[in-house]
């Protein structure tokens, strides 16, 4: 009787912890690959505002990124309707206006601060360039 109690007792042990890394695992998930990449990707396939896969990828990537200009695009995806707010509109254009900022950072901000529901065709060539680099 001793050894099946020590054996119950271990097999609910192994389960516990069992359970308890993959509810820790759930809780630590966050972005791994480009975050510009995948803005890019969101914002090619983009009608009228990001799906709520999308937003919850872009609050993760805004979670996780030490790049204010990266944070500041994610940001105003997040908050688009349409087109987006005048908060953002001005966060994305001091992007395209600083001198020192990444190219590929300075496109995507264009093209978020100037869509209107959907990018242009010209926009998506300019998004599929920064999605295969």
């Amino acid at each position: 009787m001793n050894k099946s109690i020590k054996y119950v007792f271990s097999l609910i042990a192994g389960l516990i912890l069992l359970s308890g890394t993959a509810i820790a695992g759930e809780g630590h998930k966050h972005f791994s690959g480009d975050p510009l990449k995948a803005m890019a990707q969101i914002v090619s396939g983009l009608k009228h505002f990001p799906s709520d896969s999308e937003k919850k990828q872009l609050n993760d990537i805004i979670s996780h990124s030490d790049d204010a200009s990266i944070k500041a695009i994610a940001t105003a995806l997040v908050n688009m309707r349409h087109s987006v707010k005048d908060d953002d509109k001005t966060q994305l254009t001091n992007i395209i206006n600083n001198a020192n900022a990444v190219s590929s950072h300075q496109i995507l901000a264009k093209i978020i601060r100037d869509i209107n529901h959907k990018p242009t065709s010209a926009d998506k060539n300019k998004l599929a360039a920064i999605i295969g680099s």
